[in-house]
């Protein structure tokens, strides 16, 4: 999986968050193991990405350089 069009990264520890974002269109970057100094317990750290379309990127690019070309007056 090509990471160009992801967004957001967030991990997350617990399962139920994990199946919540993964049925919001979140997309599971990788799966690592982690470990919890304070309570010296090991866990699982899930990796999730929040990947945008091609045309939503697309679309977001021509936003910004509108806006930039209105904020600028010499543009």
């Amino acid at each position: 999986m090509s990471f160009e069009n992801v967004e957001e990264v967030v991990e997350e520890r617990d399962p139920v968050s994990v199946n919540k974002r993964l049925a919001e269109g979140w997309s599971l970057l990788a799966i690592v193991p982690g470990f919890d100094a304070t309570n010296s317990q090991a866990f699982t750290c899930y990796v999730l990405g929040k990947v945008i379309s091609d045309t939503e990127k697309t679309m977001r690019m021509i936003k910004e350089r509108c806006e930039t070309r209105e904020d600028n007056e010499f543009l």
